[in-house]
């Protein structure tokens, strides 16, 4: 098995040689620039990586995905590479259309017999087999598509007042948000690991209701729901938090020095 791109784990903090990853999966049109200010929070000891489509920074000439199981494929074989020569303790955080990545990542795993995550985080998205909590836009017109996307926030600054960076911005993320707007869950294959789901208490598209059905995806009794102050974006008034919850998903092996 051969890694797909030398650019699908992007490096966010700590060393290769650690034994616990945190591996992030961006929202629709993310990259792995949303992460850095991660690496201010997370002990030395923990490493940290970014999932990175293609179609953005580094991957900006490739053509953006349209085909979730091809990005979950992709995503996988990354990560069983990775965990080949050097067996590591995971957890998965997964915000939005990544939360989605990254349950249907730790499912993919686990049919391939690879290495999974010890805990799955996934934040403000509702369950998988919940539809979604607003209308599809990915098949809006240019106007409109960008009015709700700018509704919704985490559109990084300048972005859409620069033509030729929203050119390649709107196509990446319509892709993002096609596969995520037009997902079917195939089955109800739970995984073995806790799901911590994570949301802001006004989240108008995934609140706390609306979080609550991830626990029958997983097999675990330590399911939860941890609701922050804030909307969908609620990471970048509570990083430090989510941090130290991700952290102490590791549980009592995890010694930081």
């Amino acid at each position: 098995m051969k890694n797909s791109s030398k650019h699908l784990l992007v490096p966010i903090s700590g060393t290769n040689n650690s034994q616990f990853d945190i591996i992030c999966f961006p929202h629709a049109g993310g990259s792995a620039s949303t992460f850095r200010g991660w690496a201010e929070f997370i002990p030395p000891d923990i490493s940290c990586v970014a999932v990175q489509l293609p179609g953005r920074e580094a991957r900006f000439t490739e053509k953006p995905l349209t085909d979730l199981d091809e990005a979950i494929k992709m995503i996988g074989e990354a990560l069983a590479v990775r965990n080949s020569s050097n067996a590591r303790q995971m957890v998965f955080y997964g915000h939005s259309f990544g939360a989605l990545l990254a349950f249907e990542t730790t499912r993919w795993l686990m049919e391939q017999g690879q290495v999974t995550p010890v805990s799955l985080v996934v934040a403000a998205r509702r369950a998988p087999d919940k539809a979604l909590n607003r209308t599809p836009l990915h098949v809006l017109n240019h106007d409109e598509f960008v009015v709700e996307i700018e509704a919704i926030g985490g559109v990084p600054k300048g972005i859409l007042a620069n033509e030729k960076l929203v050119r390649f911005f709107l196509k990446t993320l319509r892709s993002d948000i096609a596969m995520n707007d037009t997902y079917v869950l195939k089955n109800a294959q739970a995984v073995e690991c806790p799901i911590t789901a994570m949301c802001g208490l006004d989240d108008p598209l995934a609140g706390p209701s609306d979080m609550v059905g991830w626990h029958h995806f997983s097999n675990s009794a330590s399911s939860r729901v941890v609701v922050f102050e804030g909307g969908h974006f609620f990471p970048e008034q509570h990083l430090s938090q989510l941090i130290s919850v991700l952290v102490g998903l590791f549980g009592p092996e995890c010694v930081i020095e």
